[in-house]
């Protein structure tokens, strides 16, 4: 439905990479799948950097408009160098005609089909770019890490067969989605693992963010490295760690 209306707004006609600055959210998560179901490139800004330091990260992408939420804006105060567009205008009221159309469509259709009615003009292939990812700027200005769905998905293959997650397992998303860990933890991988995931925001003030998710009987953990053991040679579960995975983000 998102992609639908993202689609019908024109907003992002003409581009492939596209600016997102909303936080680590199921509104956030649910514009970069959409990004990505219609073939674009979600490019979601640092909004911890300095106006010149987020002005850089939009000119380098070619980046005409960004989605972001009112709500965002007044709390964060970033100031952003083109055209802002509220995810709020976008996504509201929706018919229960958009509602029942969407369901069948996500119950029946093919994913390429899916994909087609949203404006993906050919198949994504799982080496095709994913997302860029920029730095901090602290050495200068802030350089795009361009990352494929390859180096996405492979990634969440080693997620899942380190920690064997079970149906009741979730992830808790503090990280932005602006962070690798973020993208590939708690967007790639609760997409491409089936498990479930809930965000926490700076500013919903709690100093235990862990609390809500644990009251869903989720089985927890921290790591500062969850690839840590893979890498150390324990790479866990019966796959093959140099298998490609099968399927890029968001597709199929």
């Amino acid at each position: 439905l998102l992609a639908r209306r993202l689609r019908k707004s024109k907003i992002w006609d003409g581009q492939k990479n596209v600016g997102i600055l909303l936080p680590p959210s199921v509104p956030g998560a649910l514009v970069n799948y959409a990004a990505m179901m219609m073939g674009k490139v979600p490019v979601n800004l640092n909004y911890t950097l300095s106006g010149e330091a987020l002005a850089s990260c939009i000119e380098q992408c070619g980046i005409q408009n960004v989605l972001t939420s009112g709500r965002v804006l007044k709390l964060l105060k970033v100031k952003i160098s083109v055209e802002t567009v509220l995810l709020e205008d976008i996504a509201k009221d929706p018919t229960i005609g958009e509602k029942v159309s969407s369901l069948i469509k996500a119950c029946l259709y093919p994913a390429r089909l899916i994909e087609k009615s949203v404006g993906c003009e050919k198949p994504i292939q799982i080496d095709d770019l994913a997302t860029i990812i920029f730095s901090s700027g602290s050495t200068g200005e802030p350089k795009g890490v361009m990352l494929s769905h390859y180096n996405v998905m492979s990634n969440v293959e080693q997620l899942g067969q380190v920690f064997a997650f079970e149906k009741n397992d979730a992830f808790l998303g503090v990280l932005p989605f602006f962070h690798s860990f973020g993208f590939m933890g708690t967007l790639g991988a609760p997409a491409g693992l089936g498990v479930g995931v809930g965000g926490h925001r700076q500013d919903q003030g709690s100093d235990r963010p862990g609390a809500g998710i644990a009251g869903d009987g989720a089985r927890s953990g921290t790591a500062e490295n969850p690839l840590h053991h893979f890498y150390k040679g324990g790479g866990g579960g019966n796959g093959n760690p140099h298998r490609r995975p099968a399927r890029p983000l968001g597709h199929g």
